[in-house]
């Protein structure tokens, strides 16, 4: 019988650090290590996690305005 290897896994939830690229790696060394120490093989963290990009689909209505101006179209 073939033996079946386990790991231990660490599911990251929390929030980013909008805008703040330095802070927002910071904080995720700062939650690798964490998850490293406590002895995770994999570590998951959720697609928004790095949310950099002002224009971004994550990118919210009441800080970012995109304005377009529809008389200018080509």
């Amino acid at each position: 019988m073939e033996m079946i290897k386990q790991y231990t896994a660490a599911v990251i939830q929390a929030g980013s650090e909008m805008m703040d690229k330095d802070k927002g790696v910071d904080k995720a060394i700062r939650l690798i290590k964490e998850a490293g120490e406590n002895e995770a093989k994999v570590i998951v963290f959720p697609e928004a996690q790095f949310d950099f990009d002002p224009v971004g689909h994550y990118a919210r209505k009441d800080i970012f305005k995109l304005e377009v101006d529809e008389t200018k179209r080509e």
